[in-house]
Parts: structure tokens; C-alpha cells; sequence
């Protein structure tokens, strides 16, 4: 019997000696397999329980260790304050914060206790002032029983001040302990990401270049340094090493989930080759959805994902689950929560996108960088405040400014009438998705037409809308007088050639949505050239648009019928030349040969009030298969 024991103990021994081999490596993977395999074998002890425990809650599986530690509970009952203490920690990390504090109260009592309690309070909020964390940090002190239970006090501090984004408060910590300990690089790693989350992206990758000297396989540091790389523009350097280490392992791109739980550390490094891609297409929302239990960065890039495509209620709703603390964060609600709000007018949508950007815009540690102008930009738009969007706008250097930004400096400087400066940003844009958005391009139309520049604005329509339009170079014929005989109905008096200068192809839906939007630009351009006094374009605005609606609104032959008056007074002042006095005839022309048009009888007796008048002034018009031609001293013309 004594022999069989200690066999087994020798057994036990041999096993913890192998296993603390791969504890040594950090191959908490590998470790846990060789345990799992240790209990299929029949291997049964409380140590390599505990051990397995740890090798699951070091690889992430927190699940897995909960589990463990709950059976440990029920075996061993006698000693369940010790384990119920471990099961807080796992349940911690779970998130499932009210549970923990009930485990953790269950807990052995001392400075272990104190700090997961500490942490848990955080969590559920119980810290409502500075004075009360003050005091249970004084309490974890006082109860710490040596050197390294002060220390791991310190650093659970530190870890707080953390979670809460009070990074300054943490690196000072941290550079305290590091100068009294410097041997622990594991603060380095800390400080890296402390320096990260403060943008100070060369800083933390110093201090991340420190602690890979000495693991240089560890895929948290492998990340950080691609994160830094990444945000530095060093782009091909971030996915190179990204690459060369997945490479190494042989894991290649994704996460090995069907192998279990080993593939949890390496989700982390997963997701940031999708966002050092930009995206990587349609994989990015399935690599998302899939690490964002062990990402914490992956609810957060999902709703930056959604934004890109303009799914802006998907990215309101992925929102609701997450708990904003950062800047970066409260930024990204705002923009979900205007991009909603462009698709149906919620006040309630509006003033949470108007919140969220002064909140950020406002703080005391955005106030004065380039975020914080940019969400005190948006706000004042939301608020239709355009000089001080312009003002906070024009404060960011042109280098930090990209094509969003710009396209709002162009809208808001159009806004505040600086039509002339509007014009030069909008033209700088040159991203090709906005460029080919309606709204840049009527904007852009306004403020060429405002800077004298109508003819630009109307080649502007021609090159948008080429798919829906076609020219033709031959007038509408005139047929007959704008008079009926006994016995002739007027359909067919009036059923002469109707080709138009611009008319719609016979394919396309004349009420779909790209028609609709030629039809707005349109209409800015007619109404917009007429207030200028730009008759001629204006007139051709009106004229296309009686043509690809014929039954639109009477405006239309309204507004061209001022137009090319005011054509006729622009060439009876010589601020236009004969030819736009044809072509103006022409366009009345085109309403008085239409079929059933209510407004021929009006077109006439404009077009005979500018022929008379032409005629007068020894302009002499002739038609023949050619079209409709002005004649002169100088020889004949023919549009």
C-alpha cells in the first residue's frame, strides 16, 4: 500500500515537473492540453485541478475556470473561502460583477479580498466619489503583509485608474514602481498601453520594444507594437509583424476555434490584422461578431464598420451594449447617432449625437486637440452654428483633415456665404464616394454658380447625369402657326419632332431615385442662375426639366419663360450675343411644338415677341433641314 503510494506521488511529481515546464514557456495552451490528457488518463488530485484552473483563466477561458473552481467548492468545502475567492476573480472577468462580490465576500478575508472588492465597486459603480476610494486604497495598503502585497495594491490602483481612462494618474503610478523595481518589465508593457490610449504612439512603442526583448512571442506585445505601428502610419510594418508572428505559429490568418478555447489569446491578433487591412472586406463583421467576447476593441471596430456602410441603426444598436468611458467612444455614439438621424428627423437621436460631441469637445483633455475641434465642429452643425464650425474647422491643420472633414468646412463656409473659399475646399476633396454624393455635387454647383461660374455648374449636370440624358444636335422643327383650322385637332396641328437638346433614354424610370436627384440639382440650378442673373443657363435648367417630366409642375415653363426673357433683355443690352437669343427661341420652341403642352399658345407669342424684335434689328431667321438658323450680315448661323 505504501508503495502504491508513493508511486503515485512520484507519478504526481513527474506530472507537475512537465507541466511547470510549459507554466515556465507561458504555453498555458499547451500546459492545459497536457493536463486535460493527464485526466483522461485517470489522473485525479486537487493540485492538478488548481493547476488546470489557472491554466484556463491565463488563457482566457474564464468559463472553463469558473466551472473548475465551483466543483473545487463543492469537493472541498472546508476550504471554499479560498476558492471562492479564486471563483470572484473568474467571474470578474466574465462580467458578471454581482455574482463576483457575492463569491468574493464568501471569500477568505485580506488584502486578496480587499482588492477584488475594490474592483468590483469600480464595476458596479459603488465609488460615487474620490473620498471613498481613497479610503479602500488606504485599507488595501494596511492590510497588505509584505513588500509584494504593497506592491500588487499599488498596481491594482494603478489598473483603476485605468479602467476609469484616467491614464496620467496610472503611468504615474506605474513610473513609480518602475523606478523602484526595475527589473519588472511586465510594468512596461503597462505603461505602453497607458502611453497608447494617451495617442503618445512613439512612447508606447519604446516601452513595448523593452518588454519584447524578453518575450518577444507574446501575442499582447506583438499587438501593441503593430497598434503604435499602425497609428504612427507605419502600416506595412504593423501587418508584416502581424503576419510573420500568426505566420510562425502556424495559424495563418483566422482563430482556431474548433481546437477550443487555445485559439482565445490569439483573437486579439486576429482582429487587428482585419483593422491594420481596412476592413478586409466582408470577413470584418463575421472576425467582429466572433472575438468581441475576448476583443474589447471589437463592439467598438463593429460599429465603426457599420458606419463605413452607412448602417447606421445596426451601429446605434451595437452601441446599447457598451459601456462608454473614452472619448473615442463617446465620439463613435455621436456619429452613429447622426448618421441616424440624417435618415429620419429624431430630436431624440439628434440630442444625443449634440451631447455626445460637446461632452468630448468640452473636456478638459480633448478641449484643445484635434478630436476635441472636431466634435465641437459637428455639435455647432448639428446646432447650425456655421461660423463656428468654420472657426474650429479651419483650426485643424490641413495635413489632419481628411475628406469628411473638408467636405463640412466646404458646406459651412457655403453656409456662412463664402462662396469663393467654399468652392476651393470642396474641389480639394477628391475621395470618390463623396465626390459622387448628391449633396456634394449640388453644393458644389452652388457655389460655382455663385463665384460666376454657371456654365461649370451646368457641365457639372451633363458629366453627373450622362447615363440619363443623350444630345441631340438637331432642333425641334417648326411646323406650322400656333393656330388651328376647322376640322384639325390640335393634337395633330402640334405632333411635330420633339427631339430635345437633353432627353431621357427610353430605359430608365423616369420617377427613380438617380432621375429624382437630376431633377433637384436641376431645379438649384435654374433657381439659383436666375437670381444671379445667369438667364441663358438658367433657361436650359428649365427647359430640361419641363422635358424629363412633362407633367411636372407649370414652374418649370414659368421660370423658363422669365429666363429667356431675360435672355432677350441680356442681348438687347449686348451682355449676350445673338446665338443665346436663337437658342433661347429655340427652348420657347420646344414647349410651343410638345404634344398637348397647356402652355404653346404663351410659348408663341414669346417666340414672336424675340423674332419681331430680331427682325427689327435686321437679324433674319430661315429654316430648313438644317433646323431653325440666324442669319446676319456676317453669314449665316446655325445652332
Amino acid at each position: 500500500m505504501a508503495d502504491a503510494k508513493g508511486s503515485r506521488k512520484e507519478k504526481e511529481r513527474r506530472d507537475s515537473l512537465t507541466v511547470e515546464e510549459f507554466l515556465k514557456k507561458k504555453d498555458y495552451v499547451g500546459a492545459r492540453i497536457f493536463l486535460e490528457f493527464q485526466l483522461k488518463c485517470g489522473s485525479r488530485s486537487k493540485k492538478l485541478y488548481l493547476i488546470l484552473a489557472y491554466c484556463c483563466f491565463q488563457s482566457k477561458d474564464f468559463s472553463a475556470a469558473a466551472k473548475i473552481y465551483s466543483n473545487l467548492i463543492k469537493a472541498y468545502p472546508e476550504e471554499s473561502s479560498t476558492y471562492d475567492l479564486y471563483l470572484a476573480v473568474t467571474l470578474y472577468h466574465l462580467k458578471e460583477f454581482k455574482k463576483a462580490k457575492d463569491s468574493a465576500l464568501r471569500g477568505k478575508k485580506g488584502w486578496l479580498r480587499s482588492r477584488v472588492v475594490l474592483l468590483l465597486a469600480d464595476q458596479l459603480n459603488d465609488l460615487k466619489d474620490d473620498t471613498k476610494l481613497i479610503e479602500m486604497h488606504r485599507k488595501l495598503i494596511d492590510e497588505a503583509p509584505n513588500p509584494y502585497a504593497k506592491l500588487s495594491q499599488e498596481l491594482c490602483l494603478a489598473g483603476l485608474h485605468y479602467n476609469n481612462a484616467e491614464f496620467h494618474q496610472a503611468v504615474e503610478i506605474y513610473h513609480e514602481v518602475l523606478n523602484g523595481n526595475p527589473t519588472f518589465i511586465a510594468i512596461r508593457a503597462y505603461l505602453a498601453v497607458c502611453y497608447y490610449r494617451m495617442d503618445c504612439f512613439e512612447v508606447s512603442l519604446e516601452h513595448i520594444q523593452h518588454y519584447l526583448k524578453k518575450y518577444p512571442t507574446s501575442p499582447f506585445a506583438v499587438n501593441l507594437r503593430a497598434c503604435a505601428q499602425h497609428r504612427m502610419g507605419e502600416t506595412k510594418a504593423a501587418e508584416e509583424g502581424i503576419i510573420a508572428f500568426t505566420e510562425a505559429l502556424g495559424r495563418g490568418h483566422g482563430v482556431n476555434h474548433a481546437c477550443g478555447p487555445e485559439g482565445a489569446p490569439y483573437d486579439l491578433i486576429t482582429h487587428n490584422r482585419v483593422v491594420i487591412s481596412d476592413g478586409d472586406g466582408d470577413r470584418a463583421q463575421d472576425i467582429f461578431n466572433m472575438v468581441k467576447d475576448t476583443v474589447k476593441e471589437a463592439p467598438m471596430n463593429l460599429v465603426i464598420h457599420n458606419l463605413r456602410k452607412h448602417d447606421y441603426r445596426q451601429a446605434v444598436e451595437v452601441m446599447k451594449d457598451i459601456k462608454i468611458s473614452t472619448p473615442q467612444e463617446y465620439i463613435l455614439k455621436g456619429l452613429a447617432h447622426a448618421g441616424l438621424a440624417q435618415m429620419g428627423r429624431d430630436e431624440k437621436v439628434v440630442e444625443e449625437a449634440k451631447n455626445c460631441f460637446r461632452l468630448v469637445g468640452l473636456s478638459e483633455s480633448s478641449r484643445d486637440t484635434v478630436h476635441g475641434h472636431q466634435c465641437m465642429a459637428s455639435y455647432y452643425f448639428l446646432v447650425g452654428q456655421f461660423p463656428r464650425v468654420v472657426e474650429h474647422l479651419e483650426s485643424i491643420p490641413p495635413y489632419f483633415r481628411d475628406s469628411i472633414l473638408t467636405y463640412n468646412l466646404g458646406i459651412a463656409q457655403a453656409k456662412c456665404g463664402r462662396y469663393e473659399e467654399a468652392r476651393k475646399t470642396l474641389l480639394d476633396i477628391t475621395r470618390q464616394d463623396i465626390v459622387a454624393e448628391h449633396g456634394y455635387i449640388s453644393w458644389l454647383a452652388r457655389c460655382l454658380i455663385l463665384t460666376g461660374k454657371p456654365m461649370h455648374a451646368w457641365e457639372l449636370f451633363q458629366r453627373t447625369y450622362s447615363e440619363l440624358v443623350h444630345t441631340s444636335v438637331t432642333p425641334p422643327r417648326r411646323r406650322s402657326p400656333a393656330v388651328t383650322r376647322p376640322g384639325t385637332s390640335e393634337s395633330t396641328v402640334r405632333s411635330g419632332s420633339t427631339r430635345s437638346l437633353f432627353s431621357l433614354t427610353s430605359d430608365e424610370d423616369a420617377e427613380s431615385e438617380r432621375v429624382k436627384e437630376a431633377v433637384r440639382l436641376l431645379s438649384l440650378i435654374a433657381n439659383d442662375c436666375y437670381k444671379v442673373g445667369e438667364f441663358y443657363v438658367s433657361a436650359r435648367a428649365f427647359d430640361q426639366l419641363e422635358r424629363m417630366r412633362p407633367s411636372g409642375p407649370d414652374t418649370y415653363f414659368i421660370g423658363k419663360r422669365a429666363a429667356c426673357c431675360g435672355v432677350l433683355r441680356k442681348v438687347i443690352a449686348r451682355e449676350m450675343s445673338n446665338q443665346h437669343l436663337l437658342e433661347a427661341i429655340l427652348m420657347m420652341r420646344n414647349t410651343s411644338t410638345r404634344i398637348r403642352s397647356p402652355f404653346w399658345r404663351q410659348a408663341d407669342r414669346v417666340v414672336k415677341v424675340m423674332t419681331d424684335w430680331a427682325e427689327q434689328h435686321g437679324l433674319l431667321f430661315s429654316e430648313d433641314d438644317d433646323g431653325l438658323s440666324l442669319a446676319s450680315g456676317h453669314g449665316k448661323q446655325t445652332l
